[in-house]
């Protein structure tokens, strides 16, 4: 028996005649010899000369529909969330839309007599693969990766290129001579390049290649187990490109097994540890404690380095207080650092993932699975391949889940994991902590701004006994106890008390508040579907009603695997989740970062990272190359540069081409101008004044203005001023007597003391393209007074005149005339006096003297 890549198929041949091709997507070939005549069964039919009747069960009988047909072959696959047929109504295609698919614009080009695949027709009838493209773009609603895949196109990976007719007998690094000894007809498909071959699923160079090892090929650096019985450890040396074997034996928490095709050592077990409400901690051995820390703290790392077959992992937790309750606190962000990389989930950005500081989509895998991260129910996951699973909701609930083989080896909130529970609060130097307070604090990483490790004043919260009664009722928590309630199948598997507990606790110091509730019953939801115990629906329109978005819906028991725009099948890395509660695509709908979306709309997959359809990427770090992900799951690359005022840099989570600086206008004070390049001037008057306006458009810059008009006149005690903002055909007003900060998606930040100070800041790539008040933006503040006709005014009043906003029906003033105010020397001591607190360099504002020199306020 062989196994060989050929084109885009994996293909099996036997000596006795057998052949299946398989492309690992949605086509599947059998080819069997003729000494099979009349021997087979199943979907393939019984291969006896008659396709009359091919719908036949084992016993031989006729069967009249697809459907039982198909049943009778079904093989038992422990898959739970399986059916036999179409899930509410089956799809159907209209005499329109079929016409439409079947024209050469689409699936019809396998038909076109002068077409890239006339040459087959004479071999091969093309109708039959016709019917079924029309039938998959159809249904998949014209989705275009449904006729590529009916067509074979697809993009290659790194290092190979596409041949429609290239060797079915490609070179590998077990075989480098197997293109000239190949006897099989051509391949459509992706060939490595001159000087490489394929090692593994990938085109390495021909110097790079691997080890051969009693007949079976490794790629250079791979480790495996030599005998059944994992006693003899081997590697394939990069260096030497031979294999080197050491004589080892799995751990006393350890077996050796063979798990999804790979003999390994396997943990005997697995510990969840996991921190939920205020927050209520549970350590890997099951000691509970509640610790209201706000700083960020180790949740659980590998402090036992000496063990080499142990990956290195920390996971961090930071705490937040919730409104004003600053008694508690929740989990807000979880951080997990492994394999070189940092997986950052934050309540901040619900369904988000920062990936080393930028936002990827989910589902996410690194390097093949060794780091995945992915949506399961109300959850995030991150999974590595050595077995640890962290798990993040995005608002108080963290649960993370290591393999025995850790036990012992590890350290912070979630303790040690040596299988006693009495010795969890140890710090990192081997001490243990009285109070849980004291071992948080010994666990903390950072100080954040405003964080705390101890409760408010030193004094943790405790609650009142009649409203513990009141909560510990069965409609708030005594819904979990509850013996005939929708958790009545969990109790004993889930011991329901901590858990009640916790519940009419937090309920307490949140003053009976629902997300308090609803955050307790959805970690015992959570426990209990962990366990494989079975939760009946509990939400409703009154209790905790899921938020799912458009075209989703919730079920109480979803698969852990929900189908995903990415592969279109599950999720890398989410094998073998039970079922968990969340928001489920509807029917017709894949899931899409967050989004559930047509299939037509599903978006790209580039270099193993997700993007949703339209979105414009910059996969290399110098943004040399800018990429926009098309209609039907194809992404077009071009070469490209950062403009002028723009920088390659990661801002926001995102890489791309941002404005390299910002520019800043302000005015306040009963007069006090300064521009964006920072030229001074004073200026009275009661007009509308643009003070700053777009006056040369730019390729993919929004247009916008921003107006002041101070409201008193020049000789009042107290002067005040109203702003409006011109963009996105909008009008936006700001009266005084309220500070307001404004900010738009393209980096104008208007901000507003609600009385007469407003500061104006726009990004770079408007230099020399805006006028106004605030000059022209070109770094020379000398032509700052630029007027509209592109004249440098001669005072600061004729240039504010020509930047006015006439407003129908009202006259005004520019300059204060005869009523401009006068200085009373006797009184300047005493105003120097007040004011120096802005320049004092002992005073509270002296840290910003280098960002923002005081004289100007301070005069």
């Amino acid at each position: 028996m062989r196994v060989m890549w050929s084109g885009w198929y994996a293909v099996l041949i036997t000596d006795f005649g057998l052949e299946v091709k398989y492309d690992w997507d949605m086509k599947l070939y059998i080819t069997a010899p003729s000494s099979y005549f009349r021997s087979l069964g199943g979907l393939c039919g019984n291969y006896n000369g008659d396709r009359q009747d091919d719908f036949t069960d084992l016993k031989g009988t006729k069967i009249s529909t697809v459907i039982e047909f198909a049943k009778s072959w079904k093989v038992k696959d422990g898959d739970l969330f399986c059916h036999d047929d179409c899930v509410g109504e089956c799809p159907s295609c209209s005499e329109t839309l079929q016409e439409k698919y079947r024209s050469e614009t689409f699936c019809g080009l396998m038909a076109k007599n002068d077409g890239p695949f006339s040459s087959c027709h004479g071999t091969i009838e093309p109708n039959m693969y016709i019917d079924n493209c029309v039938y998959d773009v159809c249904i998949n609603k014209g989705y275009k990766k449904s006729l590529c895949d009916n067509m074979e196109t697809t993009e290659c990976p790194e290092n190979s290129h596409y041949e429609p007719c290239g060797t079915a007998c490609p070179a590998s690094c077990g075989d480098l001579d197997a293109p000239t000894k190949c006897k099989m007809a051509c391949v459509e498909g992706c060939q490595c390049n001159t000087g490489f071959a394929r090692s593994g699923d990938k085109c390495v160079p021909l110097k790079s290649c691997g080890c051969t090892y009693e007949g079976q090929y490794y790629p250079s650096g791979k480790e495996f187990w030599a005998d059944s019985k994992c006693t003899q450890q081997c590697k394939c040396n990069p260096a030497s490109a031979k294999v080197e074997c050491s004589k080892v034996k799995c751990k006393n928490s350890q077996v050796c097994d063979l798990r999804n095709g790979v003999r390994d050592c396997y943990p005997v077990s697995f510990g969840t540890c996991q921190g939920s409400g205020d927050p209520h901690y549970r350590t890997f051995d099951g000691k509970k404690f509640d610790f209201q820390g706000t700083c960020t703290y180790y949740l659980s790392k590998l402090v036992n380095t000496a063990d080499p077959s142990l990956v290195p992992f920390e996971v961090r937790v930071q705490n937040q207080n919730r409104g004003r309750n600053r008694a508690v606190s929740y989990t807000k962000t979880v951080e997990i650092t492994v394999y070189g990389s940092t997986v950052v989930l934050s309540k901040e950005n619900p369904g988000k993932v920062l990936l080393n500081n930028q936002y990827v989509s989910l589902p996410f895998n690194l390097e093949g699975g060794k780091l995945s991260v992915f949506r399961s129910g109300f959850f995030g996951v991150v999974k590595t391949d050595f077995g640890l699973m962290l798990k993040f909701n995005w608002d108080s609930h963290v649960a993370l889940t290591l393999p025995s083989s850790y036990s012992g080896e590890i350290g912070g909130l979630c303790g040690n994991w040596n299988g006693l529970a009495d010795d969890d609060m140890m710090t990192p130097d081997k001490s243990l902590a009285k109070t849980p307070t004291a071992f948080g604090i010994s666990w903390k990483v950072r100080d954040d701004p405003g964080c705390s490790s101890d409760c408010n004043d030193n004094k943790c919260p405790t609650c009142q006994p009649d409203l513990m009664d009141r909560y510990q009722k069965r409609e708030f928590c005594g819904i979990i106890t509850d013996r005939n309630g929708p958790f009545k199948d969990c109790h004993s598997k889930v011991d329901p008390k901590q858990y009640f507990d916790d519940c009419a606790y937090d309920m307490c110091l949140y003053q009976g508040h629902a997300t308090a509730l609803c955050a307790a019953l959805g970690a015992y939801t959570s426990a209990c579907q962990e366990a494989s115990a079975s939760v009946d629906v509990w939400r409703s329109d009154s209790l905790c009603p899921p938020s799912c978005k458009a075209n989703s819906h919730y079920e109480v028991c979803a698969t852990g695997c929900p189908q995903t725009c990415s592969d279109l099948t599950e999720s890398s890395g989410c094998e073998g989740l039970p079922c968990t509660e969340g928001c489920v695509c509807d029917d017709g709908f894949l899931l899409s970062d967050g989004e559930c979306v047509p299939v037509a709309e599903c978006g790209c997959v580039h270099f193993g990272l997700s993007y949703k359809a339209g979105q414009v990427f910059f996969p290399e770090g110098l943004c040399e190359q800018r990429c926009v992900c098309q209609a039907g799951g194809r992404v077009q690359c071009d070469a490209y540069s950062c403009g002028p005022s723009e920088k390659c840099q990661v801002k926001d989570g995102v890489q791309a081409c941002h404005p390299d600086g910002t520019g800043t206008c302000t005015v306040f004070g009963a007069s006090q101008y300064r521009s964006f390049d920072s030229q001074s001037f004073s200026l009275s008057g009661d007009c509308m004044y643009k003070m700053v306006e777009v006056i040369r458009s730019l390729e993919e810059k929004t247009t916008f203005s921003v107006l002041v008009q101070q409201k008193s006149a020049g000789g009042d005690t107290m002067v005040t001023r109203t702003v409006e903002i011109r963009v996105y055909e909008y009008k936006l007003a700001i009266l005084p007597r309220a500070s307001w900060c404004i900010m738009m998606d393209f980096g104008l930040k208007v901000s507003y003391d609600g009385f007469s100070g407003v500061r104006i800041e726009i990004p770079s790539t408007y230099k020399g393209a805006v006028g106004g008040l605030c000059g022209n933006f070109n770094d020379d503040k000398a032509d700052d007074f630029m007027l509209p006709s592109g004249v440098q005014a001669v005072s600061a009043e004729k240039f504010a005149e020509e930047w006015v906003n006439t407003q129908e029906g009202r006259t005004c003033h520019t300059g204060c005339g005869s009523q401009c105010p006068s200085i009373d020397e006797k009184k300047r001591p005493e105003a120097e006096k007040a004011c120096s607190i802005l320049t004092s360099k002992d005073g509270p504002v002296s840290q910003c003297h280098s960002l923002f020199p005081p004289q100007q306020h301070f005069q």
